[in-house]
């Protein structure tokens, strides 16, 4: 697409959102896990968005199928930090909540290329039946292991630089098992880094869950790693029963009964 016809287009299209809060974004990935997003992170300071800005609209014209989400990183910070946004602009592709690219800067025609390339793999996907994703889980966790407290947990296997792909999945697969609920998080149950961390671990107290947790900022091997094995790319992550359920998000939806005698939640740690 040429930078300065995206200049002229001032609106975007009816799948384009200017983000106002955490819960929004929630509700509008959570609505279609199929649907691909596209995640804008700007700063009203920062000129090069003032390219940006129009370019992206442009795109969210000319494809309608994806949802185009604006985001000001100094005005959600807890969106950005999730997403691990340190620079602007930054645009984060997902479907659902898998992670599909990130893109650094201004890198435009590059965000165009990748947009095309998954919409049209959206739309291929029943003649292959596979979407494209950066990473995928290929094994399934074995059954958990007695629960052990936060220090014991965090205080597993440390950090190994010299740690192939390999190891460091079965490291991470090795904490996932470690009791029946883990909490990968930012910071830890007395002191989360982030609001979302925070949310999370106040909704598993109120309902009287035994859960262990591991800061993942005290481990970036750790961090990416669980990114990447579970195509999950933003914290906490919640895993139960070795596997994972899924974020904040996913949490809220399990804990609500929708008339039933049991919320989805109960149902699960009870199998």
């Amino acid at each position: 697409m040429d930078t300065s016809v995206a200049e002229n287009s001032n609106l975007g299209g009816s799948n384009y959102h200017k983000l106002e809060s955490p819960t929004q974004l929630q509700t509008l990935l959570g609505a279609d896990l199929k649907r691909l997003s596209v995640l804008y992170f700007r700063a009203e300071w920062a000129e090069i968005c003032k390219t940006a800005d129009p370019f992206i609209k442009s795109l969210s014209q000319k494809w309608k199928e994806p949802l185009f989400l604006e985001i000001e990183a100094e005005s959600l910070p807890d969106v950005a930090e999730s997403f691990e946004v340190s620079s602007v602009p930054c645009f984060v592709i997902l479907r659902g909540h898998q992670l599909l690219s990130r893109i650094i800067g201004a890198e435009l025609p590059q965000l165009e290329a990748d947009v095309e390339k998954f919409v049209k793999a959206s739309q291929n996907k029943q003649n292959n039946g596979k979407y494209e994703i950066l990473s995928e889980t290929t094994q399934k966790p074995q059954p958990p292991s007695s629960a052990l407290n936060v220090n014991k947990l965090q205080a597993g296997t440390g950090p190994n630089e010299d740690e192939t792909e390999e190891q460091l999945f079965a490291r991470c697969k090795s904490i996932m098992q470690q009791s029946k609920v883990v909490v990968f998080m930012k910071g830890d149950p007395r002191t989360p880094r982030c609001g979302f961390s925070q949310q999370t671990v106040k909704i598993l107290q109120d309902l009287n869950i035994e859960f262990t947790t591991f800061d993942i900022l005290t481990d970036e091997q750790v961090r990416q790693g669980m990114k990447k094995l579970n195509s999950w790319p933003t914290f906490p992550q919640i895993i139960i029963k070795g596997e994972l359920v899924g974020g904040l998000d996913i949490l809220k939806e399990m804990i609500q009964n929708n008339g039933k005698e049991k919320t989805e939640l109960e149902e699960l740690l009870e199998q």
